[in-house]
């Protein structure tokens, strides 16, 4: 258990939004270009310059039905997508036209699948060599499996695992973190995780949760996996080995989301208790966690963080503008 002394940063930079974020995990995103997030049954799109994020710069993307997420991801060939999880549906969009490309309905829940409302959550993306995949988790702890291609999508198959009998919370890929990889990640409410290689999309390790507490986001890079949960702490995984690395006790109420730099051992954590933790992870192994930056946002619940360059944003429930810390 790695325990860590807090080093406050500057107040941040607050910037206008077009609408505020919805109090949902993982509630922010962002590509090269945009950043995006759910705020009620729409989707905000913005430009991720800085000096762009404004009321009159941004867009909004009417879904129809409660959103539970959105993620911006990227396949082959350049082609750049948006995807939203709803309550009845997973749709794809072209984020700069607000152009809907590809829906899939999901199906009606049976009898005993109804302990957990119908809803789609966490959203990756992975490759087995020139074949893409879309995959999204659901709330009866499946993994729909989209195949795809450029701006096409079909239905390939429904991940299933005896570990997750609760709604996925999250998924996350190397591809994603890293620009390539063989596996992903699966988390759920009950705290399971589960890892899996995209060839064959057999399970090849898994985390059973020691205690009943929901994980609520996941990142993966190389063999490692670094899992939030709403008991505040994140744990640290090899998954190759088959072993917790570390467990770090990071904040005091629950963890809405995580995000890894781009090019740096640097972990970005925030949460319910108004805090955003930028972590250097170098030591990891050797359970050394140091906190590199600190930042209060006094009174708020923080739903959603990303690295831009050397800026961590992050957003919050309720409040119309985006924060940003320089780190550099």
């Amino acid at each position: 258990l790695v325990l860590c002394a807090m080093a406050f940063a500057p107040e941040p930079t607050t910037l206008p939004l077009k609408g505020s974020p919805s109090l949902l995990c993982n509630n922010f995103s962002v590509n090269d270009r945009f950043f995006a997030y759910v705020h009620l049954g729409e989707v905000v799109v913005g430009s991720v310059k800085t000096a762009e994020v404004s009321p009159d710069k941004a867009h909004r993307i009417a879904c129809k039905e409660v959103l539970m997420q959105t993620k911006l991801v990227s396949f082959s060939g350049g082609v750049n997508l948006l995807v939203a999880a709803g309550h009845r549906s997973v749709q794809v969009w072209e984020p700069a036209e607000s152009k809907k490309i590809f829906m899939h309905t999901l199906p009606e829940p049976t009898p005993a699948s109804q302990e957990h409302e119908n809803y789609s959550c966490g959203i990756t993306v992975a490759a087995n060599g020139a074949q893409s995949y879309l995959l999204v988790g659901t709330s009866h702890g499946g993994i729909i499996v989209f195949e795809a291609d450029k701006y096409k999508f079909g239905t390939d198959r429904t991940l299933s695992h005896e570990l997750h009998t609760t709604p996925i919370t999250d998924l996350c890929s190397q591809q994603e973190t890293s620009g390539t990889g063989t596996h992903f990640a699966s988390a759920d409410l009950a705290g399971n995780i589960v890892v899996w290689a995209v060839a064959g999309f057999q399970p090849c390790a898994t985390f059973p949760a020691p205690t009943a507490h929901p994980c609520t986001a996941i990142k993966m890079r190389g063999t490692k996996i670094y899992a939030a949960y709403s008991t505040g702490h994140i744990r640290v995984f090899d998954w190759a080995k088959n072993r917790k690395v570390c467990e770090i006790a990071a904040h005091a109420r629950i963890i809405n989301a995580l995000d890894l730099h781009p090019s740096k051992d640097w972990l970005a954590s925030v949460a319910e208790d108004t805090y955003a933790i930028v972590w250097d992870m170098t030591g990891v192994d050797s359970k050394v966690v140091t906190p590199l930056l600190t930042g209060a946002a006094a009174d708020c619940l923080l739903t959603g963080t990303k690295f831009v360059d050397d800026q961590l944003m992050a957003v919050t429930y309720d409040q119309d503008h985006l924060r940003v810390w320089k780190l550099a």
